[in-house]
């Protein structure tokens, strides 16, 4: 394997993170066409499962990471690839740490943070919108689910639903995103709720769907109910999904809705949404 002196690798880095112009956030919809349905290419990373080629500015753009730390995490993992594949001894690889000021216990604690940047779902955490409206999520036009200023998990904004029945006329609300993904590959879901307000009927619910890349489905689960404790952030993981042969993308669905009873009413907020790669042992 050829090897590269450490400041032309660190130069590497600095492409993708200053000279590639952001992603544009797209708007999902109900079902993938060919276009969205694609999934991003990504690159297996053996320290901390894939990565797609943008992963680093993302970290550097989302915050995780300055770009002075990108670069020191993009080396560390890059020197424990070469042990793990016998082209550095331990002893070169503590050399180079030595030239890279960075410990491994700093070391491993980029690679974690830059793992969190892996989010396959774009504006998980709602940060991005237009007043009302998040980017890359779709809402019902009746009873939609709204951004919000007043609870956040984490930064400044969550989704909002408040449904309150007419009579005995039961509402339902419906937030969606297209998310691209690899047939027969494992993922983590996990997201954050808050409940205000729980009526007697009141329900909160996720649906998977996937598609291939002229967007037929592949496969589904069904609605499944989630729920915590009243007032406080909960956090819901669904691991180890794997998703069906062919599948290139992912429709995911939030649904809360009241049943047709007189009074039926339900308040909650929705925040930090994610969709990671696994690897064969569950791990990022």
């Amino acid at each position: 394997m050829k090897r590269f002196p450490l400041l032309q690798r660190m130069s590497l880095v600095l492409t993708p993170l200053f000279f590639l112009w952001p992603q544009q956030p797209t708007v999902a919809s109900d079902t993938p066409d060919s276009d969205t349905a694609k999934a991003s290419s990504t690159t297996q990373n053996k320290t901390f499962g894939p990565i797609d080629p943008f992963l680093f500015r993302r970290a550097v753009t989302s915050g995780l990471l300055t770009a002075r730390e990108a670069k020191a995490t993009f080396e560390f993992a890059q020197l424990l690839e070469d042990k793990a594949n016998g082209t550095l001894s331990e002893e070169e690889v503590d050399e180079q740490l030595k030239q890279l000021g960075v410990s491994r216990a700093e070391g491993e604690a980029l690679l974690k943070k830059l793992s969190s940047a892996a989010n396959l779902i774009e504006n998980g955490d709602f940060e991005a919108g237009n007043n009302d409206s998040a980017d890359n999520w779709k809402t019902s036009p009746v009873h939609p689910l709204m951004r919000s200023e007043e609870e956040a998990k984490t930064g400044n904004h969550s989704i909002h639903s408040l449904l309150i029945n007419d009579g005995a006329t039961p509402c339902e609300g419906l937030l969606r995103s297209v998310i691209p993904v690899a047939g027969d590959q494992t993922y983590r879901l996990n997201f954050w709720i808050k409940p205000i307000s729980i009526g007697p009927s009141f329900v909160s619910q996720y649906h998977l769907e996937w598609f291939d890349a002229d967007g037929r489905s592949t496969g589904r689960t069904d609605f499944t109910a989630f729920s915590g404790p009243m007032n406080e952030w909960t956090k819901i993981e669904i691991p180890k999904l794997v998703t069906p042969q062919r599948s290139k993308s992912l429709l995911l669905t939030f649904r809360f809705v009241t049943g047709a009873i007189d009074g039926g009413h339900g308040e909650i907020y929705l925040d930090d949404v994610g969709l990671f790669p696994t690897t064969e042992n569950g791990d990022e």
